[in-house]
């Protein structure tokens, strides 16, 4: 199994047109980490790829799988998850294409990436892959409570949590009027 990103440099020449070609390896997790802020990657990045080699066209599908950690978006607690990303991309030699309705077709799919000289680097595809492998939100569980907004109390370990903060003179000054507005829209109601 190969590792690093020296690996993932795909020299289009020495691949055999109409036939498949498998780059399977794994990118040490420091090397993507640092693209990351708040992700930390408890695992080295697996990735396994089909490379096929037409005329004029590279083909590259395959997939990514990796542990990472980050904090739940509620409560900050650690959570950890296991990325699954999927690679599909369409490499094009620069001015390869001369004719102008299949260059046309060409760029009108998805993924498309032109290159010039005789290699590829996959190492943004497998980035691309970790990225659209996230899940939307980190949540711990699906009801995590979150924190308190005034003290920060985890509610997940307080069920019945009475912030003594919470007290009429714990408003924001920036949203007095908006209170004063809730109050006279109250007093309002209780009118009727």
């Amino acid at each position: 199994m190969m590792s690093g990103r020296k690996n993932l440099i795909v020299e289009v020449t020495s691949l055999e047109p109409g036939k498949q070609t498998e780059l399977i390896g794994e990118l040490d997790r420091g090397l993507i980490e640092e693209l990351f802020d708040s992700l930390q990657f408890l695992s080295d990045v697996q990735y396994k790829m089909i490379l096929f080699k037409s005329k004029h066209e590279l083909f590259v599908t395959g997939s990514v799988e990796c542990e990472v950690e980050s904090p739940c978006v509620r409560c900050l607690k650690p959570v950890q998850t296991e990325i699954n990303g999927e690679i599909e991309a369409t490499y094009i030699a620069k001015g390869e294409i001369s004719d102008d309705e299949t260059e046309q077709e060409l760029e009108s799919l998805e993924n498309v990436i032109y290159y010039v000289g005789t290699e590829v680097d996959l190492f943004d595809r497998v980035v691309e892959a970790v990225v659209t492998g996230l899940p939307d939100r980190f949540l711990c569980a699906p009801d995590c409570k979150g924190l308190c907004p005034y003290c920060g109390a985890d509610l997940n370990l307080e069920e019945d949590h009475q912030c003594s903060h919470r007290g009429g003179d714990a408003i924001d000054p920036r949203l007095a009027a908006l209170k004063k507005l809730q109050l006279n829209n109250n007093s309002e109601k209780d009118d009727k």
